[in-house]
């Protein structure tokens, strides 16, 4: 429901902060409708120094392994973890991979998963101490898989750190974000 609406000619002042907030360092981020193919994920390769659209918590830092960017989770008193929200909604019927090269040290558990809405859970847990591809199928179902979010974890109180790169997320082209003209249309069931 609107009151009322205004327009205006020529360009606007960008919004900004609120009044308590910090300031923007940058214009905010604006989630566009992946093309098949396109990343799920925002800097899957770690080349941001602060883990770019990586929540790192305790003792999450983003550092460099055999000469290439990798997540160090290291283990404490407590779990270490990295998250990042996947944005578009997953259409029913649908079937990525999400893939990433995993090690851990000596003695060490490490796990990924994917949650989402409805109660949505894809998981796998490693302790390969070379750097291996692991592999973590997500399949959709007959529901959209909504409010995705992505978390790197390794548990409290092991001795040492779990370690992440190059993860793969590929779009199929039916995602959707709000940023599309018109929500999807609905889709036949897949047998």
């Amino acid at each position: 429901d609107f009151d009322a609406i205004r327009l205006w000619k020529d360009r606007q002042v960008p919004p900004s902060a609120d009044p308590d907030d910090e300031p923007w360092s940058e214009a905010p981020v604006i989630d566009v409708a992946p093309k098949p193919g396109d990343s799920l994920l925002k800097n899957p390769d770690f080349d941001a120094p602060d883990g770019g659209a990586w929540a790192l918590g305790i003792n999450a830092s983003v550092t460099e392994i055999d000469s290439q960017p990798a997540l160090r989770l290291l283990s404490g008193p407590d779990t270490s973890r990295a998250s990042q929200v996947v944005a578009p909604a997953l259409p029913p019927g649908g079937r990525w991979m999400l893939s990433m090269e995993v090690k851990v040290d000596p003695d060490v558990v490490a796990s990924a998963y994917l949650a989402a809405t409805g109660g949505f859970l894809a998981s796998r847990s490693f302790s390969n101490t070379e750097w291996e591809t692991i592999e973590i199928p997500i399949e959709s179902g007959e529901e959209w898989l909504r409010h995705g979010k992505l978390t790197l974890e390794n548990w409290k109180n092991q001795p040492g750190a779990a370690w992440y790169r190059n993860l793969s997320f590929k779009a199929i082209g039916d995602e959707w974000v709000p940023t599309l003209a018109s929500p999807p249309r609905a889709r036949p069931k897949r047998s």
